[in-house]
């Protein structure tokens, strides 16, 4: 995950691509979690906040 300063310095289309790859991500680790298969939801609630911030710059 890149920290907000890093995440100013990329451009828009950069941070299309970070946020479809975080949101597949999440996907993925939701599912996971739903099935039983990952014990550690914490990494879902970091991804949600990642995505939001990077929303927040995209805007």
């Amino acid at each position: 995950m890149l920290s907000n300063s890093e995440l100013k310095l990329l451009g828009q289309k950069d941070l299309f691509k970070l946020g479809a790859e975080s949101s597949r991500e999440l996907l993925k680790l939701t599912l996971a979690a739903k099935s039983g298969q990952l014990k550690a939801n914490h990494k879902i609630k970091e991804l949600k906040k990642y995505i939001a911030r990077i929303n927040t710059f995209l805007n």
